[in-house]
């Protein structure tokens, strides 16, 4: 009898555990409710900003800007750099760098820049400057701009350019306006001094700094892109290690629960304990998968929003699924144990703390993995249990190299170290379900677990 074991009793076990857990309204609003809310509530806040930002920024700026200018060498060079193709090219250099670092949907929602159609005529004459200034208050002018002569001379001092806009002009178009303005200004002054501004440019630009590593990289964007492609393993570790945890520890409260109540002395009239811990182990599982489905899911559609979908490893995908049922099988094993020993939770929680203990050094240490995923520490905690699963997954999804034969060995090693867990889960169960009045040792734990 305590050799049976029955795959049909283990299903209706599995469905059993299942159900009570699934079909519960605390699972459905922290599983189901909480991620699918949060994502719409985020959802509905950005289109509301999108909304609220968007029309008013996107309005055409249309109309003229009148820059008067006595010796016009400023207002020719604004005139050449408000050329709508001009416009037009800046903003997609920018465009392009911020879809190389964030994705091109951020890339088009930063940038509400509305269309720019202006006309650019230079008056030489000062004198018409508060005429046109009162046409602008009045709304027939777009914008006047007041370069003063003494601005460019060799001591401009505390002078400034006057800039008066239309009530209502995009700020953005203004800003950019007034950047022109500016780089006009110094262009002049160089070249009444023969010096050509893009030579002294290049002359005063600092110099980057060489570092002293392999990968080496002084790129503000590549450095930022880095950084949110760490986030992806990080993220995934995480929901690896919360559902694992999180689907053990109900594995195990609902045992001790049995176990308090009677409950498993009926179910052990009926099934093995080898069958009941084997249907335990496969209902939270299912369990475990609707949480990372749903998280992921959630994750997903947010990486599909921002355009980020590329930097998922997608032909590693089942893989990845490997090395989280490894995870939960690691976890759930080791709590199913924990379970079967006790009576009560806070006898489980004197025992736990070697298993959080580990679990936490998987996570302190899935940051250096995904940081340097071809590092010592990776390749190392690759072929340790039970950091394997942890590790492969998060170097896979760093984007690094991992060697095929590293992933086999790494998995193969973990396999039979949770073999062996299961082994030895199942004699300690096999004899604790049916231990109740007292806390064993670990002493008497481990006796079971060689003895079964």
């Amino acid at each position: 009898m305590a050799d049976r074991f029955d795959r049909r009793r283990v299903w209706t076990i599995a469905m059993r555990e299942f159900r009570q857990t699934v079909l519960t309204r605390g699972f459905f609003m922290a599983v189901v409710v909480a991620p699918i809310g949060t994502a719409v509530v985020s959802a509905g806040a950005g289109a509301l900003a999108l909304a609220t930002t968007m029309p008013d920024a996107q309005e055409p700026v249309v109309g003229e800007v009148v820059i008067v200018d006595p010796t016009g060498e400023v207002g020719d060079r604004v005139a050449a750099a408000l050329q709508p193709a001009a416009i037009e090219a800046k903003r997609q250099d920018t465009r392009a760098t911020v879809a190389e670092t964030f994705g091109a949907t951020l890339a088009e929602a930063f940038d509400p820049s509305p269309p720019v159609n202006v006309t650019v005529r230079v008056e030489r004459d000062p004198a018409v400057a508060p005429a046109l200034q009162d046409e602008v208050r009045a709304g027939s002018r777009l914008a006047v701009v007041v370069v003063p002569d003494e601005l460019l001379g060799p001591n401009p001092g505390e002078e400034t350019f006057k800039l008066l806009s239309r009530e209502g002009t995009a700020s953005s178009f203004l800003t950019d306006l007034d950047w022109e303005i500016g780089d006009a200004v110094v262009n002049a002054r160089l070249a009444r001094s023969g010096q050509d501004a893009e030579t002294l440019r290049a002359l005063l630009r600092r110099p980057a700094r060489w570092r002293d590593r392999a990968e080496v990289d002084v790129d503000l964007y590549e450095a930022a892109q880095d950084g949110i492609r760490l986030a992806g393993p990080m993220a995934f570790v995480t929901l690896v290690w919360f559902t694992s945890f999180l689907a053990g520890n109900l594995l195990m409260v609902a045992t001790i629960e049995e176990k308090s109540s009677k409950v498993i002395e009926v179910l052990l009239g009926a099934v093995t304990p080898l069958e009941l811990l084997g249907g335990k182990l496969v209902g939270y599982g299912m369990v475990a998968a609707i949480i990372v489905s749903t998280y992921g899911g959630v994750g997903l559609i947010g990486m599909w929003a921002l355009a980020s979908l590329s930097w998922i490893p997608w032909m590693h995908m089942p893989f990845l699924a490997i090395c989280f049922a490894m995870a939960y099988l690691f976890e759930a094993t080791t709590m199913a144990a924990i379970a079967s020993a006790v009576d009560d939770l806070r006898e489980a929680q004197t025992l736990m703390a070697p298993l959080i203990t580990v679990s936490m050094m998987t996570m302190m240490l899935a940051l250096t993995v995904a940081t340097h995923p071809e590092g010592k520490v990776a390749t190392i905690t690759s072929f340790l249990p039970p950091f394997v699963p942890y590790s492969l997954s998060a170097r896979v999804m760093g984007g690094g190299e991992v060697p095929v034969w590293q992933m086999v060995v790494g998995l193969a090693i973990a396999a039979a170290a949770l073999w062996g867990v299961l082994r030895l889960t199942a004699n300690v169960f096999r004899i604790g379900v049916l231990t109740q009045g007292r806390t064993p040792s670990f002493r008497e734990i481990a006796r079971w677990a060689r003895e079964g």
